[in-house]
């Protein structure tokens, strides 16, 4: 600010006096005397108006500024504590500990003596403090009251209300809540005053004697004082308690110097003051003034010649004090610029530090999370990170895999062959994928290992991987193999069984047939009858293997008698399952049915004893007994007991894990050269489809028991190996017309021939198509189509009886086949199926249920 406007004093007119010249001379001296005077005593008092001035923009100036330097100051510090706030909100985000936050938060603002967290009670619970020293219980502390009691989230003034003398503690503290707003704690920090003090004394400049930051109330809160050896009174504090009750909030208050000046901290509720020794500072003025006079007095003419100069100094003192105004106008600006400046840099250094952080917990999170096990390899081979499914891989629980080899974690050929990647990859600097495969415990996993060049700013490299564990796909691949196998040998089989069938079809018809004309030549028609039997041999041997392939076509009319299957394999068995193995089979006395196909029963009890033979690699005894439930377990509701087969051996056993997943399929305990783990699913496959069940027990090292649980087949009785016998008149027909229709001549006279034996009137065709031209001609009806399945002419006995019971609802069809696989795609419901080979005996009785059945339901 310029001072007041330069005072000039009027030139001597030279040249008016009249008189004698001493006169004139004397004149002349006491007006220059009289001017010397006046003119110097206006300049002592304008001196002293600019000093008063002076002084008065000084304090303002220095209270502005050092007001500004506080308020970066404290608002370094302020952001300090809402980060730390913010940190412990969010303990999820927080990746270093309490300790370590705030030893960091304390070395980032110099100023900062202490920074602690107390809990809601105001109860220690962890901070950093210059000196080390902490207070335990801040529940009755100054800021804790105001948040607890007042609500207020923000607090800056005195933290401590028991200063004893020594510099007030100067406190920015904010409050911890939680999502429901409810406080949770606070977070302080305290001012370092003699570091706060440092740092802002070197801007108080040469004429300010003290200055001291203030609260609302007028405390003194921390204090600058050039020299600490004068006493006197504090009349800023004086000063600042009268004032009190105005509480600036912005701009400047202008007191006179013996007063000081005071700045606001515009966003706190503090301002500072600035004062000066008057004694002091008036001093050299009142020196000056007292020397001034007595010159006068002595020397008026010196003072007179002197006058012009004073006064030119006096504008030219002037003209420096305004650049030095300029000059520290210009350095407030750029101080002030820089404060921006730091604050915004200080802010952006907070922001990128939090998002570092979050971003660093995502990629762990997002890695660890990975179904694939990757990692980061040091060129000398050491382990930099790895995900937790890596660590998963390598079996090692929450020991670290940082700083560990291959050789560390793997056998030494696997280690040898991922070292030589490495080098590879390294080399070409390319990715390279390998599919490796190497034994864990007692099983093989593999892997597809894929790893790939790092660069690093300096230019060097690491390595990256990545194993995709494709164990459960190759055990899939290899069991899908074996049941391609077994499904080719299933078409294969089929169509020899089929084939075979219709032969052994031919021979048992054409062997009847023989035997009922030899009735009267009993050694011709024993031998005979062994044809016939050797026959029927041959169809067990055929339904066992399709048994064995799982192409058995599931005819409604399956059974075998249980104790002759069972005690029949005695041979077979032992066998199969060597000399190391002991066999024992036990039998009910009397025959029992059971609804399931001979040759099916027996590949699921073979299924049983070579699991059980693979349970016993040193040998033991394997038990086969076929016994009913106890009759205490019988039932009103279920009046026919089921079938008993047990399998018990003396093998390895099966631990509780092991046996509950046992039938799933795929699911074995042995090797993938040994077993497929489709044997037991299988085997409960087949049961439950007979409706049946499968109940396994089992205790490690005591060996397994497996109990298959069949229905029993009430009200039928095991076929007789000679004709019909005394069922033959029940069983006969009673003059109604069949259509046979079949592609093989031979079968189709053996067939013929059967049903003209058993008094039907019978008509044949070779294809469906011609069936289905007999069918339309209406005289003679047709009573019942006898169909193969598999013909030739694009019309099979499947789609022949569609379209029978389309046109002809109700016509009753009965299906034969020596095997198809045709069967599931027929619409509606199936007409029974009667397998071949067949005897007599059994196409007598399908042939009368079908149309007794038909007959029973056109009277309903």
């Amino acid at each position: 600010m310029d001072g007041p406007p330069e005072s000039t004093s009027p030139k001597p007119r030279l040249g008016g006096v009249r008189g004698h010249p001493l006169a004139f001379l004397i004149a002349l001296a006491l007006f220059a005397g009289l001017t010397a005077i006046a003119f110097h005593g206006f300049e002592i008092y304008e001196d002293y108006t600019h000093t008063q001035h002076e002084a008065q923009e000084e304090l303002r100036d220095r209270a502005v500024l050092l007001a500004q330097q506080a308020e970066t100051r404290l608002e370094t510090i302020d952001q300090i504590v809402a980060a730390a706030v913010f940190r412990l909100s969010r303990p999820a985000a927080m990746t270093e500990t309490q300790s370590e936050l705030f030893e960091r938060g304390v070395a980032f603002a110099p100023d900062l003596f202490a920074l602690a967290h107390y809990d809601r009670q105001g109860r220690y619970q962890g901070g950093y403090s210059r000196d080390g020293q902490h207070r335990n219980d801040c529940s009755d502390c100054r800021f804790f009251r105001v948040h607890r009691a007042e609500g207020r989230d923000h607090f800056l003034g005195l933290a401590f209300d028991d200063e004893s003398g020594r510099d007030p503690r100067l406190g920015i503290s904010r409050r911890i809540v939680d999502s429901q707003g409810q406080m949770v704690g606070a977070v302080v920090g305290i001012v370092d005053a003699e570091r706060f003090r440092h740092r802002l004394i070197e801007r108080m400049g040469e004429k300010i004697d003290r200055a001291a930051l203030f609260d609302r109330a007028g405390i003194a809160l921390v204090t600058w004082q050039r020299n600490d050896s004068r006493p006197g009174p504090d009349l800023l504090s004086q000063t600042a308690r009268r004032l009190a009750p105005l509480g600036p909030e912005t701009g400047s208050l202008r007191l006179d110097p013996a007063e000081g000046a005071f700045a606001s901290l515009a966003p706190y509720p503090l301002w500072i003051g600035t004062a000066l020794d008057r004694d002091r500072f008036f001093a050299s003025w009142r020196s000056k003034a007292q020397t001034n006079v007595i010159l006068l007095v002595g020397v008026l003419a010196v003072l007179a010649g002197l006058a012009g100069l004073g006064a030119r100094q006096i504008r030219v003192r002037r003209r420096a004090e305004q650049a030095m105004r300029d000059a520290v106008a210009a350095q407030d600006a750029a101080i002030n610029a820089v404060n921006a400046k730091l604050r915004e840099e200080t802010a952006k250094r907070i922001l990128v530090d939090t998002a570092f952080k979050e971003s660093e917990l995502r990629f762990h999170h997002f890695m660890d999370n990975l179904p694939i096990g990757a990692y980061i390899k040091h060129p000398d081979g050491r382990y930099l990170y790895a995900n937790k499914r890596f660590s998963e891989v390598c079996e090692l629980g929450d020991q670290p895999v940082r700083d560990r080899t291959v050789y560390d974690l793997f056998s030494e050929s696997l280690a040898m062959t991922a070292t030589a990647i490495d080098r590879e990859v390294l080399s070409q600097r390319k990715a390279i994928s390998r599919n490796v495969a190497f034994r864990q415990g007692e099983r093989t996993r593999h892997f597809i290992a894929c790893k790939f060049p790092i660069p690093l700013a300096d230019g060097s490299l690491v390595i990256g991987g990545a194993s995709i564990d494709t164990t459960e796909q190759q055990q899939a691949l290899q069991a899908l193999h074996q049941a391609q196998k077994m499904e080719a040998m299933g078409h294969l089989t089929g169509g020899i069984a089929h084939d075979f069938n219709n032969l052994l079809t031919i021979i048992l018809g054409n062997m009847e047939m023989l035997i009922d004309e030899l009735g009267e030549m009993p050694d011709l028609a024993h031998h005979a009858n062994e044809a016939r039997l050797a026959a029927k041999r041959g169809r067990a041997l055929t339904q066992r293997l399709l048994g064995m392939f799982r192409r058995h076509t599931g005819s409604p009319d399956d059974q075998c008698e249980v104790n002759s299957l069972v005690a029949s394999m005695s041979d077979l068995l032992r066998r199969t399952l060597g000399d190391a193995i002991e066999v024992r089979i036990s039998v009910l006395p009397r025959a029992i049915l059971v609804p399931m196909e001979a040759g099916l029963l027996e590949s699921v009890l073979i299924n049983l004893a070579i699991n059980a033979r693979d349970a016993m690699p040193e040998g033991g005894r394997l038990d086969i007994a076929v016994r009913e439930p106890p009759a205490s377990t019988a039932t009103a509701s279920d009046p026919a007991p089921p079938v008993l087969i047990t399998v018990a051996d003396t093998g390895q056993g099966m631990d509780p894990a092991v046996a509950r997943r046992a039938f799933d399929p795929f699911f074995t305990t042995k090797s993938g050269e040994r077993g497929s783990g489709l044997g037991l699913t299988m085997v409960h496959s087949a049961v439950t489809q007979a409706g049946g069940d499968v109940i396994l027990e089992s205790d490690l090292g005591k060996g397994t028991v497996i109990t298959l649980k069949l229905p029993r087949l009430e009200g039928r009785s095991v076929a007789s190996d000679y004709g019909l016998g005394d069922a033959e008149a029940r069983l006969a027909g009673r003059g109604e017309r069949i259509l046979v229709v079949e592609d093989e001549p031979e079968v189709r006279r053996v067939a013929m021939h059967m049903l003209a034996r058993l008094g039907y009137q019978v008509e044949s065709v070779d294809t469906g198509v011609e069936a289905l031209n007999r069918l339309r001609t209406a005289e003679p009806a047709i009573d019942l189509v006898f169909s193969d399945i598999v013909m030739p002419g694009g019309l099979d006995g499947l789609a022949l009886a569609d379209a029978i019971a389309k046109d002809w609802p109700g016509l009753p069809v009965l299906l034969a086949s020596g095997h198809s696989d045709r069967l599931d795609r027929m619409v509606g419901e199936r007409p029974p199926v009667l397998a071949k080979p067949y005897d007599r005996s059994t196409l007598a009785r399908q042939v009368r249920e079908r149309l007794d059945q038909v007959r029973l339901t056109a009277k309903m």
